[in-house]
């Protein structure tokens, strides 16, 4: 069952969602469900003692803190 959900956003998140739907073929609501579903895999692992680190494409490493 779909819930409505309103929130605000800036125009920067407004366009990068917009940006992220068109280069995937799909719609902002699939884009912000993806990444809500990613968010909690992350918290997740978080919250049970991982760490959430980046390997950059170009080498090196980035560790993210999640707030």
């Amino acid at each position: 069952m779909a819930v409505r959900l309103n929130v605000n956003i800036n125009e920067e998140t407004k366009a990068m969602l917009e940006l992220h739907a068109a280069k995937r073929g799909t719609s902002v609501t699939e884009i912000v469900r993806r990444c809500v579903a990613v968010y909690d895999y992350v918290a997740t692992e978080v919250d049970h003692g991982g760490d959430l680190v980046i390997e950059h494409a170009h080498g090196g490493r980035t560790r993210l803190e999640l707030l």
